[in-house]
């Protein structure tokens, strides 16, 4: 037998790793990205949020967006109770608010397309639940900050969000009036 003696060495970690300072260093910066995206987002909707309420008026029951509302909502199979309003904070139709949503008009000007397919665009949206989805969005969006992908498949999400919208509402109805 030869007298060499084994010798034990630490294993060596690979090149890669990461020490523990450095580890906890991205981690916070992780973090402080987060919180700071979230708070600009859920700033800046309630700003928005602020600025419409501000602006809200209500439609009356008699006017020919409340029926229109109801009759699409009964054909859509929509149960859920959906206000409509006239503001002057926004420059197009929108669908906001998840708990008690509500469909906003422009009121600055008079709609130049057919008001039933903007109705019926908006609670088709409903329908599908993008407000849940775009909720989610912007939840994966906080944890993914720092990921520029994410931005360009967000602004591509909410394209093609729309364009289902209006492919589903051109299926169904003549969309010249509308501007698509």
């Amino acid at each position: 037998m030869s007298d060499q003696k084994a010798t034990y060495s630490e294993p060596s970690s690979p090149p890669w790793l990461l020490s523990t300072q450095t580890g906890r260093f991205l981690l916070i910066v992780w973090v402080l990205g987060a919180v700071g995206f979230s708070t600009w987002q859920i700033y800046c909707y309630i700003k928005f949020a602020k600025n419409v309420r501000s602006t809200w008026l209500p439609v009356p029951k008699e006017n020919e967006a409340v029926h229109l509302l109801n009759e699409l909502k009964q054909n859509l199979s929509i149960p859920d109770k959906v206000q409509i309003a006239y503001s002057n904070g926004i420059s197009s139709p929108i669908l906001m608010g998840i708990r008690s949503p509500a469909i906003l008009l422009p009121a600055a000007h008079c709609l130049q397309a057919n008001l039933k397919l903007v109705i019926h665009h908006e609670l088709v949206h409903l329908k599908q639940k993008d407000l849940w989805v775009k909720l989610l969005v912007l939840v994966v969006s906080a944890v993914h900050w720092f990921n520029q992908w994410k931005t360009i498949n967000e602004e591509a999400w909410h394209d093609d969000e729309c364009k289902k919208g209006k492919e589903e509402v051109s299926a169904n109805c003549h969309t010249d009036h509308y501007g698509w």
